[in-house]
């Protein structure tokens, strides 16, 4: 396990690229700090905990340990020429505990297994579940600047949810939704407002509309409400194992897979489903053999090549609303929820554009207990990168990278039981114009971290850049609900270059403590300039208020990460 990284080795969870110079910025503008304490008589040098530096040298992508996964010994298997075809079939033919092993193929079918089975497929990418119907080549026909296709399957249309699309122009309540190349394009609520990318369907004529020519491109329709398990569902320990789950039409709040008590998934791709991608429930497992690795996709413009995974990845990608979720109609379990993710990434969530201030992002969960997040690699959210709302207990999260989420990297909202959030990397979260000023009493939840009427949290030895559009470093806001109390906030470094908040804080609380915090400035602001809150104008008034005391701030030539 460990931070997502193509390291040697990692303390903090720096990924790869970009960290020389991350690396070296720090280093430099730390010793120069360092310098300039002694000379004014500071007397306290460098601090220990903003920076071990133990980080090796970036090497290529790793190429060892990728997970194998030999045919098991069963007779239930699952393919073109053997006893089964469907998985279904199989699930009902096996026992309890058994394997069901499923060779390479695309099975257009919902699979409910028993309680204690494992589907195990042949190969991640290759053996693949999907709830869409494929859309022929020659379905299409034009219609003035538009090409459509009559649907043949039933569509499922509207699903009740609490919240639309963030603009009226978005249609995220039906839950019909085309990809290309294994894609999600952006239902539109009219035909007019269909360009480049979108989609939209008129429902009376059961047509599916896009403006970009389909030559040369594969579309499959959702027409399946859920991939593997079911809301009401009561199968137990169940094993989901080396295969890919995608592109169901699941509604508001329903997921592609949705876990049960005990169950794990491992090393699998769960992908374009049109509300979440997973739902968790009690003593859940989400993991990857290997840690993801992040240098090797170049963003939202190349999402279908980010799916080519190795053996051994396990990844949540280009979902609807969640990546990640809690079962709603679950209450608070009385010895804990135990969900673990591990070694996973959750990229480009909320493609339908749900309200993400209500129910969106990456991963959102609400009165769980005992939840741990470690190595994970959370990125391109459209909203929070991990969003704690109301009512949870005992949150870890360590050793993983948060970047370019438009809203919070962790949000930690209407809590008392305790979140540690320790060794992770920060990189442009909240970087919005949204936020490119200093009214982050209303703007916090554009920043690497938000801790929101809430108390008890450990913000500890994290590395946070500030993007160069908008948003802060860590950010608390007390609006009614519970008063900020017992905040350690140590050790971390923020690297920042434009003029808005470092730490910005709409007030104070009870025992919040800063100890050890470097800045790093860059671009529109130095080491002079207002980057502080809680009356502080300056670094000076900051530590005079006895914050930091044996901090440092320091310019540096160039951001450490770009």
């Amino acid at each position: 396990m460990g931070a997502p990284a193509d390291t040697t080795t990692t303390t903090w969870g720096f990924p790869a690229r970009r960290r020389p110079r991350a690396l070296a910025a720090l280093t430099a503008g730390l010793a120069a700090a360092a310098v300039l304490l002694a000379a004014c008589g500071g007397g306290h040098g460098t601090p220990a905990a903003p920076g071990t530096l133990e980080q090796g040298v970036p090497t290529a992508a790793p190429t060892g340990n990728l997970a194998t996964y030999p045919a098991p010994d069963t007779p239930y298997v699952v393919g073109a020429g053997q006893r089964y075809t469907s998985i279904q079939k199989a699930v009902d033919a096996a026992p309890e505990g058994a394997t069901i092993y499923i060779k390479n193929g695309t099975y257009r079918e919902s699979v409910i297994p028993k309680s204690g089975q494992t589907l195990q497929g042949e190969s991640r990418d290759g053996t693949r579940i999907d709830g869409a119907n494929a859309v022929t080549a020659s379905s299409w026909h034009r219609d003035g600047r538009l090409w459509y296709f009559t649907d043949p399957w039933p569509l499922r249309g509207k699903v009740a949810a609490l919240w639309d699309g963030v603009t009226p122009d978005i249609d995220a309540l039906d839950t019909d939704l085309l990809h290309r190349d294994d894609v999600p394009l952006l239902h539109k609520a009219q035909r007019g407002q269909v360009g480049s990318g979108d989609f939209w369907i008129d429902y009376d004529s059961h047509r599916v509309y896009i403006a970009d020519d389909p030559a040369g491109h594969r579309f499959e329709l959702a027409v399946r409400r859920v991939g593997v398990g079911d809301t009401n569902g009561t199968a137990t320990n169940v094993n989901l194992v080396n295969l890919t789950v995608e592109k169901t039409a699941t509604g508001f709040n329903e997921a592609g897979i949705e876990m049960k008590t005990g169950w794990t998934i491992k090393d699998c791709l769960v992908l374009g489903h049109h509300g979440r991608g997973i739902n968790t429930e009690i003593d859940n497992t989400i993991v990857g053999t290997i840690a993801p690795t992040t240098g090797s996709y170049s963003g939202s413009g190349d999402q279908a090549s980010d799916q080519q995974g190795r053996s051994g990845s396990m990844q949540v990608l280009l979902n609807g609303d969640l990546g990640i979720g809690g079962d709603p109609h679950l209450d608070a379990a009385p010895n804990g929820n135990n969900i673990q993710i591990t070694n996973t990434e959750i990229g480009w969530s909320n493609v339908e554009r749900y309200s993400y201030w209500d129910e969106a992002g990456g991963v959102k969960l609400s009165g769980r207990s005992n939840v741990s997040l470690s190595g994970d690699w959370i990125h391109d959210s459209y909203g929070a990168g991990t969003w704690f709302d109301t009512g949870n207990k005992n949150i870890k999260v360590t050793g993983s990278l948060f970047e370019d989420n438009l809203a919070a990297g962790v949000w930690y909202e209407a809590n008392d039981g305790g979140i540690e959030i320790t060794k992770n990397t920060f990189r442009r979260n909240g970087d919005t114009d949204l936020a490119m000023n200093r009214q982050f009493d209303t703007r916090g939840q554009y920043s690497a971290i938000f801790l929101s009427d809430s108390a008890n949290a450990t913000v500890d030895q994290n590395f946070i850049q500030v993007g160069t559009h908008g948003g802060f470093g860590i950010a608390s806001h007390y609006g009614g609900r519970i008063h900020p109390a017992h905040y350690a906030i140590n050790g971390n470094v923020i690297s920042i270059g434009i003029p808005t908040a470092a730490f910005a804080f709409g007030s104070d609380g009870t025992d919040i403590v800063f100890t050890d915090n470097s800045v790093l400035t860059w671009g529109q602001v130095t080491p002079t300039s207002n980057l502080f809150s809680l009356g502080a104008g300056s670094f000076t008034a900051w530590q005079a208020s006895g914050r930091d005391t044996h901090g440092i701030i320091a310019a540096v030539a160039v951001p450490p990460a770009s």
